[in-house]
């Protein structure tokens, strides 16, 4: 995965990246816990993969990859709807590809397909709504990828919370003060810990890097 980064200059940074996988990975997690959803177990390994597709069309599409991320954050418009306009199709397309490359569970594929528009899934997953909610938020609360969504009513906390009420029937018991609190937590939580791995990561390289010219 690393090597994939070579050809993204100037596009998705590296810790930009894994800041929102980590990031989307542990929110989505923390939600599948408070609202005892099943597989909440494997929610974290859908989080930490759902945007792989972004890897895939930086490195096969370099040059209109930019162009993409350049334009989605011009007018703060969600990265796959710019996507399907420039390539014809969208990250989560390309990301379903290379997980079955990569011979992943189905429905860790599935997710990752469908992690921008969960309910379009042929047999809808919990774990779906739980990475999209989660993916949102991140974007929302400051762990996307460097530019914040266009501030309306379809990226309000409580438009990602509204999709989960009809499969969570805990979800449906949270007034507004309650899962706005819970989404800015968790967000926050999911950020102290990439600022804890991220910082133990640069360590550790700079460790081996002394060791290596100490010789």
């Amino acid at each position: 995965l690393p090597m994939m980064f070579a050809n993204l200059k100037g596009t998705v940074g590296k810790e930009v990246f894994w800041r929102h996988a980590l990031g989307t990975a542990s929110v989505a997690q923390g939600l599948g816990h408070e609202l005892r959803a099943k597989g909440a177990e494997e929610v974290y390994l859908a989080g930490l993969l759902h945007d792989i597709g972004i890897l895939v069309n930086g490195v096969l599409f370099t040059e209109e990859f930019g162009d993409i991320l350049e334009e989605a954050m011009q007018k703060k418009l969600p990265l796959e709807e710019v996507e399907q306009s420039v390539l014809g199709f969208t990250h989560a397309e390309s990301g379903r590809i290379l997980a079955e490359l990569w011979r992943l569970p189905l429905d860790l594929s599935e997710v990752i397909e469908y992690h921008c528009r969960p309910q379009d899934q042929k047999t809808p997953s919990d774990i779906s709504f739980l990475v999209h909610a989660a993916d949102l938020a991140c974007q929302k609360l400051g762990m996307g990828y460097g530019y914040e969504l266009a501030s309306d009513e379809s990226t309000s906390l409580s438009r990602i919370w509204e999709p989960l009420c009809p499969r969570f029937p805990l979800a449906m018991k949270f007034r507004e003060e309650t899962y706005t609190q819970l989404l800015i937590h968790l967000v926050s939580e999911a950020d102290l810990l990439a600022d804890h791995v991220f910082t133990s990561t640069m360590a550790a390289g700079l460790l081996v890097h002394c060791d290596s010219d100490s010789r």
